[in-house]
């Protein structure tokens, strides 16, 4: 149908569309752009966040470099004492502990990031329209419920989702550099969450976490404490129950004994004696197979051993974490599209 056109009571030509023709900002994009202008001041928060993290990670990894072969955990600053070497001067001491605590952060920002993108969620992008009546609007205006909630998602889960993409990658290229400093483990929680693809399976949770609240409760308040509940339940299991989703290895002789717990998390260290009973483990930090032999000789052992998540099995259990959050996530964004297509007004 084509528009209508016509004078105005000053004079002025004017138009009108017919019931078939499209209106402005309307079309496949025009929903998207319309929640993206609502939710500017959201978006730009995103935005800014994300500038300054990148820079302040990119700027961690010149201050990682300057700590490279810096050992500041055992030093004097001052005075001689013989086998103990003086601290570096200047930026060569703070370099390190400023490389450490700046990554942890990073790390804890990285791994709580989901928190605040399901509290923006459910709180600001979805709740509020149920609570002001504007959903129930837009569903009066030929667009369907689910696609009213997928074009608030659809923005916002990109930005969300490319960001800390690259911010994870970043963490990753600072915190694998080799710089030292009293950093965490690669198997302490936050800096696994950090460091691979299931900061990112927690963060996309996180969006379907918030929508889900958001859609069962239609508050903006009781959306935000549900979504923080749920997320802080799975971080929970995850650090509780995380170590079963691999097998793990059982390590003897110098491989046991030298495995330090930055490369490995241990769950059962000991002896074996020559009786054939277990003993505490006496015999920690041997590397070198005379040197256990002569510790073992020392406490009537026959052996050592551990039972550990070595190194080599960080990214099996990325991988398998990821894949179970992902798995929960589509679970929930499916559910939260089928109630708002059933509990519509």
């Amino acid at each position: 149908m084509t528009a209508r056109t016509g004078l105005t009571r000053d004079g002025r030509r004017s138009a009108s569309h017919g019931a078939g023709d499209p209106g402005p900002g309307s079309g496949p994009l025009g929903p998207a752009l319309a929640a993206a202008r609502v939710h500017r001041a959201g978006l730009l928060g995103w935005t800014s966040f994300f500038a300054v993290a990148a820079c302040a990670l990119v700027w961690l990894y010149s201050v990682g470099q300057r700590a490279k072969g810096l050992d500041t955990s055992f030093c004097i600053m001052s005075g001689h004492e013989p086998g103990v070497p003086k601290c570096p001067d200047g930026d060569g001491f703070s370099a390190p502990y400023a490389y450490s605590w700046m990554l942890e952060l990073a790390q804890t920002t990285i791994t709580f990031l989901p928190f605040a993108v399901a509290v923006y969620v459910g709180g600001a992008l979805v709740a509020r329209d149920f609570e002001r009546g504007t959903a129930g609007l837009a569903w009066t205006q030929s667009v369907t419920p689910a696609r009213w909630l997928a074009t608030k998602l659809a923005v916002p889960g990109l930005l969300i989702g490319a960001g800390t993409t690259v911010l994870i990658l970043l963490q990753r290229w600072v915190w694998t550099s080799g710089a030292q400093g009293p950093v965490r483990f690669w198997w302490e929680q936050q800096a696994f969450h950090a460091g691979g693809p299931v900061g990112l399976a927690f963060t996309a949770l996180g969006l379907a976490v918030g929508a889900l609240a958001a859609v069962l409760t239609r508050r903006t308040l009781p959306a935000t404490g549900l979504s923080v509940a749920a997320l802080a339940a799975v971080y929970s299991a995850l650090g509780s129950f995380g170590h079963l989703l691999w097998p793990k290895v059982r390590l003897t002789g110098t491989d046991a004994s030298g495995l330090s717990d930055r490369a490995g998390e241990k769950f059962s260290v000991g002896m074996i004696t020559d009786s054939g009973t277990r003993a505490g483990s006496f015999c920690d930090g041997r590397t070198v197979q005379a040197s256990l032999d002569k510790c073992l000789a020392k406490y009537d052992g026959r052996d050592v051993f551990a039972v550990a998540h070595p190194e080599s099995h960080f990214w099996p259990i990325q991988l398998v974490e990821t894949g179970i959050l992902l798995a929960v996530t589509g679970v929930l964004v499916a559910a939260a599209f089928r109630l708002v297509r059933r509990r519509t007004p």
